[in-house]
């Protein structure tokens, strides 16, 4: 995670979303994950920024996994790794060519 702080909400539903992920609620932990993605991604505070969205990005591709959504978790995963390495935020310049 990066040394950013994450909002108390973001890092409540984070925490959640781990939980139901830890109990395989997949279905459920993907509905919050999808109120996360956008809870983080749009954090008004400038410290809440792509860390915060870089973790949410990652919870919300292990509920997909979960789910057996492989290409979406993909998607996702390297959405993820993007913001960690503060890459650009489109990933459409590389495709695995397995799944495209």
């Amino acid at each position: 995670m990066s040394s950013r702080q994450t909002s108390p909400q973001v890092a409540s539903m984070q925490h959640q979303c781990r939980r139901l992920l830890d109990e395989k609620l997949y279905d459920s932990a993907e509905k919050l994950g999808s109120f996360l993605l956008s809870a983080s991604k749009n954090g008004n505070e400038p410290d809440f920024g792509a860390g915060s969205h870089a973790e949410s990005l990652s919870i919300y591709a292990d509920a997909l996994y979960g789910k057996e959504e492989y290409r979406r978790a993909l998607h996702y995963y390297k959405q993820a790794t993007q913001r960690r390495k503060g890459g650009p935020s489109t990933l459409g310049m590389w495709c695995v060519p397995w799944i495209c």
